[in-house]
């Protein structure tokens, strides 16, 4: 070590020195300058004084401050914003929402493009609290910037955020519905971008190649939401057309092709404001929901067809009886074939529907038929040998009579012979059937016995006839309002002399001596007694004496006691066999006013004039 040093000195000894140049200062020059300015430095406080008014987390931040940070590069600071936000809406509901909702739903909104996916789940989530909490007419005038960001999420490169922002969709399908079916016609093209490409002839599937998930759980997804979607368009209409009556004083739009197109038609609140009038005419007038239906039905048969490409032995328990499909496959064929009913029925509420249903019709109904019921209806749902202590349904019954329903509508009487079959077979499981499926099983049959020239017409109503008959399932009373209407209807006068209809009008009656009975179905009784049915008049002559004892004990439901009263009182005006036992109980009733005042006034004057 030292003689290494030893030489680098000698080195450095030889090298030729540059001679420096000496600065000599002038004598006055040669002092230090004390003569100079000093300016504090200021340290802003990171926690401003705010008003005694202000509401602050119990960091002191009030809503401003945790906005600002909401913009912050650091991930952890968005985050804590997000709380903070969440803990004001927790601690002051009503004055965050009425006072800071415009400036709270716009930021928040724009975070479903925040590039980290905690802050994107952490947002959606605080936006599904206050949409909880958030009336629609509170939030309607707010919702075009809300729903611009959804699309911008929904259209994004990056999958992971498009598939967040469906979960933003599902808080916007949940909570306010109704701002949902006004966006419809932007966020319905959206959603069939998701899972498909546009060319210059038509649309065909696209892979979901950038994702984790699979191209299926991911149509599943979309999928849902459209149905989802398309639910809420439907119970919009019904609102609107529900209220239209009651809003003459509010001026009407000239009704478009789609009522949900028109934003003053969906809903009204009592608050006028200018965005009803700030409706982007040229893209209501770009979409139609005819357009869309030609445009996502061949997609939607497509997607089933690849997961169920055809039937297999091995797949099949019976061949003549159902084809097996995973849970999954069942999963799809429900979206599927609840986004095409929809699509009927909204469309069947539009001007000029019924061209549009022909063609609709004419343009789908056979490849439908040929692709999802022929040599695969019924559908049933595969077993897992490890799960057998499951109970689940596994005859997905929603699914085939969702089927079923659009065969009726899509096709023709002749093609009604792939569906005839699986409905006669339900009626021995009348009693296991849930609501749903109970609505779409009256509806099937209700539309195949209205065609009076169709073979299978008359069986389908003698079942209807044994079952609310012999049945107490909520089968029975869904198909009691039916029966009721093939009574009321000269149409089916050629049932009416069928023995199990002559049995089920003989039993109406009888209904009257029960316990309770709903305003719905006494109003119907009512109505087919004024058609002089002789099996009904024969049978109210036997039970009247029960029905005038019953009339203070029973309980119409929805309607005023003393109002139900006085409509059963009002069958024994149709009462024929007046005979000598049933004048003289009636008399010794007015006597001891056993009815109440009123109502035995009532029976009075009409034993007067009978």
């Amino acid at each position: 070590m030292g003689k290494s040093r030893r030489k680098f000195m000698k080195k450095e000894k030889a090298k030729v020195k540059i001679k420096e140049s000496k600065t000599v200062l002038p004598k006055g020059q040669n002092l230090t300058d004390t003569n100079f300015k000093v300016k504090k430095i200021v340290i802003k406080d990171q926690v401003k004084p705010h008003d005694p008014g202000d509401l602050l987390t119990s960091r002191k931040l009030n809503v401003k401050d945790l906005l600002t940070r909401l913009g912050h590069h650091n991930i952890n600071m968005r985050k804590e914003a997000l709380e903070g936000i969440n803990e004001l809406l927790s601690n002051y509901q009503s004055e965050v929402i009425t006072s800071y909702l415009a400036i709270l739903l716009p930021s928040l909104s724009k975070l479903i493009l925040d590039p980290t996916g905690n802050i994107r789940k952490e947002s959606t989530k605080l936006m599904a609290n206050i949409f909880s909490k958030t009336k629609y007419e509170q939030l309607e005038p707010f919702f075009s910037s809300v729903s611009s960001y959804l699309i911008c999420g929904l259209t994004h490169i990056d999958c992971a955020i498009r598939e967040d922002s469906l979960y933003f969709l599902d808080n916007l399908l949940n909570y306010v519905p109704q701002v949902c079916a006004k966006a419809a016609s932007k966020l319905l093209p959206v959603c069939l971008d998701l899972v498909s490409h546009s060319n210059s002839v038509n649309r065909t599937l696209s892979l979901n190649l950038d994702s984790s998930s699979t191209s299926l759980k991911w149509r599943i997804k979309v999928l849902s939401r459209v149905r989802l979607l398309l639910s809420t368009l439907i119970q919009s209409t019904d609102i609107g057309e529900n209220k239209e009556s009651d809003k003459k004083d509010v001026p009407l739009r000239k009704r478009r092709n789609m009522y949900f197109l028109t934003s003053k038609n969906v809903l009204y609140s009592n608050l006028q404001l200018d965005c009803f009038d700030k409706v982007d005419d040229e893209v209501l007038m770009d979409f139609s929901l005819k357009n869309f239906s030609d445009a996502i039905i061949p997609l939607l048969i497509d997607m089933f067809i690849e997961v169920v490409p055809q039937r297999e032995d091995s797949m099949v328990l019976n061949q003549d009886v159902c084809t097996l499909i995973s849970e999954e496959e069942a999963n799809i064929l429900k979206n599927v074939v609840d986004i095409i009913k929809f699509l009927w029925e909204i469309i069947d509420k539009e001007e000029n529907s019924n061209e549009k249903l022909n063609a609709l019709s004419k343009n789908h109904g056979q490849n439908i038929i040929s692709k999802l019921i022929k040599g695969r209806f019924p559908y049933e749902l595969r077993s897992k040998r490890k799960r057998k202590e499951e109970t689940n349904d596994l005859s997905c019954r929603l699914q085939n009579l969702t089927l079923c329903k659009i065969v009726i509508l899509f096709g023709n009487a002749s093609d009604w012979i792939n569906i005839t079959p699986y409905l006669k077979n339900l009626f021995r499981n009348a009693d296991s059937l849930n609501k749903n499926e109970c609505d779409l099983f009256v509806s099937c049959i209700s539309h195949i016995c209205n065609y009076s020239n169709n073979e299978e017409s008359k069986y389908f109503l003698n079942s209807v006839f044994k079952t609310v008959m012999n049945s107490k399932s909520s089968l029975s009373g869904s198909f009691f309002l039916f029966l009721t209407d093939v009574a009321l209807n000269n149409k089916f006068d050629i049932y009416h002399s069928e023995s199990s209809f002559i049995s089920w009008l003989k039993s109406l009656p009888k209904l009257l001596t029960k316990s309770k009975i709903s305003a719905l179905v006494l109003e119907k009784i009512r109505l087919i007694s004024l058609r002089n049915y002789e099996p009904f008049s024969e049978s109210l002559d036997t039970h009247i004496e029960s029905i005038l004892d019953n009339i203070p004990r029973i309980q119409v439901e929805g309607m005023d006691k003393e109002k139900g009263q006085f409509v059963i009182a009002a069958f024994l005006y149709q009462v024929k066999d007046w005979d000598e036992e049933l004048v003289e109980s009636i008399n010794k009733a007015i006597e001891n006013e056993y009815w109440g005042s009123s109502v035995t006034s009532f029976i009075k004057d009409i034993v007067n004039v009978k």
